[in-house]
């Protein structure tokens, strides 16, 4: 079967996600399990301390990887772009106990950009064919 690279750093991003998820799962069993049962305060406190990657998810990311990969341009720049992303995104997970440090938010920003990179050359593409449809 015949699929599109850009696929691959989607698959390895949803994994990394579920393996930061299990992580947390320790944190939150003692949090509901507490006795004397914890307060709202106290729960949302343990909350905080799950890793970052548990809470957000990279939803521009999937959607134009999905996107790529329908149009057939999933390979190439875009996949390495791909792959950039999911490393970033794994380093920032990482990193996420110290995430007022600037090399946090330095990987956020180029994770950001890097989306913005996979989003503008789909728009152009989905743009100009939709304009070709109407000649």
């Amino acid at each position: 079967m015949n699929y599109s690279p850009i696929l691959a750093p989607v698959l390895a991003l949803v994994i990394w996600e579920q393996v930061a998820w299990f992580t947390g799962v320790p944190i939150l069993y003692r949090a509901i399990m507490a006795d004397p049962p914890l307060t709202r305060v106290e729960m949302l406190t343990q909350v905080d301390r799950l890793p970052w990657n548990t809470k957000v998810k990279p939803l521009e990311f999937y959607l134009v990887c999905i996107v790529l990969a329908l149009m057939g341009s999933g390979r190439g720049f875009a996949c390495w772009l791909a792959w950039a992303f999911a490393t970033c995104w794994a380093m920032q997970g990482l990193s996420e106990p110290a995430s007022k440090s600037k090399f946090t938010r330095a990987i956020k920003l180029v994770a950001t950009l890097l989306v913005y990179a996979l989003i503008l050359p789909a728009a152009i593409q989905i743009t100009r064919d939709l304009l070709a449809a109407y000649d």
